[in-house]
């Protein structure tokens, strides 16, 4: 299903975030560049290939905007939510589509530079330029350093090994997972982290990596 045919509308911003795990109320999470996020944002999602409608909760993490709440309701006189019609929920994409809508609607979205008044209960800022947008990766991805490239091959290591099948069968879903990318481009990571020694060469239609000259390491 093409892109553009999931719309995506802006509900509003989060003003009291319940979850612990999220940034402080006040604020939607820290972007590169000194921007950050005023307030975590919710985006409602209708995508036609989806038999349910879908809500994310958008915050500022590790330097980029990515989901901390997902939730799911059936449309009106539509099927219940089930596991099997969940599969068609496919936050990645939904994500990208978020992310090309703030840098298209952005600077009236509150992403910019916290401004220090005299008044500790005031809160003020001032709005990114698109340069600035580009600079903190909300316009365009970041540079991938090599810090980024052994958290992609520990990640495809670790789904590797893991005990769960569905998970070692498909070790480029959970980079996309813990990178917080699409699939198609954790596919282009882990073939930058082979590229760069940090995994072994790719085996021909399998999962996994030929071992590495004097590693020992064999997959």
């Amino acid at each position: 299903m093409a892109a553009s045919s999931i719309k995506v509308v802006f509900v509003g911003f989060l003003i009291h975030e319940d979850d612990p795990a999220s940034p402080a109320p006040w604020s939607g999470g820290a972007l590169s560049s000194g921007l950050e996020l005023s307030r975590p944002m919710v985006f409602g999602i209708d995508d036609q290939s989806n038999p349910y409608l879908t809500e994310l909760t958008i915050v500022a993490w590790n330097g980029r905007l990515t989901a901390t709440r997902v939730d799911i309701r059936a449309r009106a006189f539509g099927e219940p939510v089930t596991a099997t019609g969940m599969r068609h929920v496919t936050i990645e994409r939904y994500l990208a589509r978020i992310r090309e809508w703030i840098s298209i609607q952005s600077p009236n979205l509150y992403i910019g530079t916290r401004i220090t008044v005299d008044d500790p209960t005031v809160e003020s800022y001032r709005f990114a330029t698109q340069s600035e947008r580009a600079a903190a990766g909300v316009q365009k991805r970041r540079q991938v350093s090599r810090e980024d490239l052994e958290r992609v091959a520990a990640a495809y290591r670790a789904a590797l090994a893991s005990t769960d099948p569905r998970v070692a069968a498909a070790p480029l879903q959970h980079v996309a997972e813990v990178m917080h990318c699409s699939r198609s481009h954790a596919a282009r990571l882990v073939g930058r982290a082979r590229r760069i020694g940090l995994l072994g060469s790719a085996l021909r239609g399998l999962a996994g990596e030929a071992p590495m000259e004097g590693s020992g390491r064999s997959t």
